[in-house]
């Protein structure tokens, strides 16, 4: 259902209209597939992008152990943030290994599914292409699978049986497009811990304390994940 407000006024007309509609997106699992074509054919092209782009580097253990982990032990309780460092710390060299050698080339960098368009069932674009940052090309997958998975948990799903049911299709799908190198499946999952981990520091900085728990919740369930796609 939706809302319709009008306003005029005297002298200079001026209409608004101010509509407030219920925008359906399709269901992760049928976005999924069309999202790794996407994302792929957006790679490419941007791999060979003549246009130079003013922007920054994802240097991802930088990252999340030189910027976020500090702020993560300042904002949250110290016995959350030594549960934290529990599950974090038997697997931080393994995600620091994992980010070494990564094809790296302009991305998207905040590839969730709010910032892809869709036309029914037709992907039809991307938003939020204000900063294309350079970073390996696995950070998009892992920003998308990871908060697709965060919302299917929210709705009473099991988070492995979402990893399944949406990393099989977006992978086939970017697959279908381009291949895979040498390093990149190993690298997926202590990917999508690493994003994460930023955002449950970027929500406590911005006081969503619901969202940063969120993420929270999927870094504890995923410290343990040896999914490779």
């Amino acid at each position: 259902m939706g809302s319709e407000q009008d306003a005029e006024t005297s002298g200079d007309s001026v209409h608004l209209q101010i509509v407030d509609v219920e925008i359906e997106r399709p269901g992760w699992s049928s976005a999924a597939g069309h999202a790794g074509e996407a994302i792929a054919r957006l790679h490419l092209a941007l791999a060979t992008c003549p246009t130079a782009i003013d922007s920054w580097e994802i240097r991802l253990a930088d990252r999340v152990f030189g910027e976020s982990w500090p702020r993560l032990e300042s904002a949250l309780p110290p016995a959350e943030f030594e549960r934290l460092t529990k599950a974090v710390a038997p697997v931080r060299d393994d995600m620091i290994r994992a980010f070494d050698g990564l094809p790296s080339q302009r991305i998207h960098g905040d590839c969730h599914a709010g910032n892809i368009l869709f036309d029914g069932d037709e992907l039809t674009g991307f938003i939020d292409l204000d900063h294309l940052p350079i970073g390996p090309r696995m950070y998009d997958l892992g920003y998308y699978l990871s908060c697709g998975i965060t919302s299917c948990t929210d709705a009473g799903e099991a988070p492995a049986d979402a990893l399944e049911r949406l990393g099989r299709p977006l992978f086939a799908g970017y697959r279908s497009v381009t291949a895979l190198a040498d390093g990149e499946p190993a690298a997926i999952a202590p990917i999508m811990l690493s994003v994460q981990l930023i955002l449950a520091d970027f929500y406590l900085q911005a006081a969503n304390h619901p969202r940063a728990h969120r993420s929270l919740r999927f870094v504890h369930w995923a410290s343990h994940l040896t999914w490779t796609p």
